[in-house]
């Protein structure tokens, strides 16, 4: 019975977006930073610190990604495998 279980639990994939930039990856970490503070504390002003960088960040990355598909479907015709290697990740 031990053969068949396995003893180590597959990672996921931890790539990045293709469209997050370094802006949004500092804010991402400055977010994670904010509510493992609001967690450990439980102040209602780490509380609003964490829920403003998260709105920012979701405001960004939303733009950072129309931004993204909008290069990505002008250049379609010049650069089809971006395009595809998108749809594959979709």
């Amino acid at each position: 019975m031990e053969q068949f279980i396995p003893k180590s639990v597959p990672t996921k994939d931890r790539r990045k977006k293709l469209w997050m930039n370094r802006t949004a990856l500092s804010l991402h970490t400055n977010k994670r930073q904010a509510w493992m503070k609001h967690k450990q504390t439980t102040s209602y002003t780490d509380h609003v610190r964490a829920t403003q960088l998260k709105n920012e960040l979701s405001r960004i990355t939303r733009s950072l990604c129309r931004e993204f598909e909008k290069d990505l479907s002008n250049n379609v015709k010049s650069n089809p495998n971006a395009f595809w290697r998108y749809c594959n990740i979709k």
